[in-house]
């Protein structure tokens, strides 16, 4: 590694380096970075970091000495990365990836190195700067991605890549929350306390952030393009979803609608498509249905002698013989006309 410690970066010299750059180089004033806003960038960085590792450990990190320039093509990003893959692409990246081909690339990212025949580096932070170079090195070999590269443990690399990017609204409830899961699976951490305590997030706050695991997957399965999924909608479902969750007919029910909810919105010929939001306000105001009914049901305990589910209305006799109707939305003659049907055929069977 300390072969490719070619260039020592300075405060205004956050340009393309290139192979055979020498510290004379600089770029012209049209494409030179404003120092002031690369010095508020690292201050804002620097300040992150040392909340979670402390002044003289960040500081150690953060050194001019271990800013690297890499080849693209042999950096990957780490596995526990919390960044929707399927979203980093060249229209989402391409203001970054104008930006960086500009002026370059004003922050480095952060990485560790790897013992990998195909990459050096992987990296903890920086996955829409590394796409960015990527394509940028297609029509400019020589373009190098500038990155701090230090040895770093799973722990430390985790709470560094959660300090720098927690408070970024352009990664995604799905994506942070697969992170945090993979870090729980994968022995990072010894559970959600664990890991809530380690990063400084109430408990209650990571638990409902991980809502989306705890969901069956037949409900999960409804919105397909899981980074338009948010953790709240998760959490709400999951909430109304234990009330019923014992109860075998009401789970088919759910899971029933929860499928095609899926197919009006990955099926190309669906003549109802609809949005992840309404899916989810869909969904949840049929298990709000079922827990009513269930609650109708029980507010009469004398209703024990039949029940039985109709398309669009629950009929119940009691051991008195008397009728009761639940209808799942409004009453229309159809129905009415269904139940008296119904009920003439529980009478037909007790002459």
């Amino acid at each position: 590694m300390a072969k490719r410690r070619e260039t020592i970066l300075s405060g205004l010299n956050l340009h393309h380096i290139r192979d055979g750059a020498n510290s004379g180089d600089s770029p012209s004033p049209a494409v030179m970075p404003r120092a002031s806003h690369y010095a508020k960038e690292a201050e804002r960085q620097s300040g992150r970091l040392a909340g979670v590792l402390g002044a003289d450990r960040a500081g150690d990190l953060l050194k001019s000495d271990n800013v690297l320039q890499l080849h693209p093509a042999k950096v990957r990003m780490w596995a526990l990365a919390d960044r929707d893959r399927e979203t980093i692409n060249q229209k989402d990246c391409g203001d970054l990836i104008e930006s960086m081909r500009a002026v370059g690339q004003v922050i480095p990212c952060i990485g560790r190195p790897v013992d990998d025949a195909d990459y050096d580096v992987e990296l903890i932070v920086g996955a829409r700067r590394l796409f960015s170079a990527q394509c940028i090195a297609q029509n400019d070999p020589a373009f190098r991605l500038l990155a701090y590269v230090k040895p770093l443990d799973d722990f430390t690399a985790f709470k560094i890549m959660d300090a720098e990017n927690r408070v970024r609204e352009d990664i995604s409830d799905w994506a942070r929350a697969t992170s945090y899961q993979r870090a729980i699976d994968g022995g990072q951490f010894r559970g959600r306390e664990h890991l809530a305590t380690t990063l400084g997030m109430p408990t209650a706050k990571l638990s409902k952030l991980l809502a989306f695991f705890d969901l069956p997957d037949q409900i999960l399965g409804a919105f397909p393009e899981k980074p338009l999924f948010r953790a709240n909608w998760a959490y709400e479902l999951l909430r109304v979803y234990r009330k019923i969750e014992k109860e075998a007919q009401a789970r088919e029910t759910v899971f029933k609608k929860a499928d095609l909810l899926r197919k009006r919105q990955t099926e190309k010929e669906s003549k109802h498509p609809i949005t992840h939001e309404e899916a989810y306000r869909t969904l949840l105001r049929e298990m709000e249905r079922i827990i009513l009914a269930q609650s109708q049901e029980t507010q009469n305990p004398s209703v024990i002698g039949y029940s039985k589910k109709y398309n669009g209305f629950r009929l119940a006799v009691s051991n008195k013989g008397r009728p009761s109707f639940i209808f799942d939305k409004h009453v229309t003659e159809e129905k009415l006309e269904r139940a008296a049907q119904a009920l003439e055929e529980i009478l037909g069977r007790e002459e």
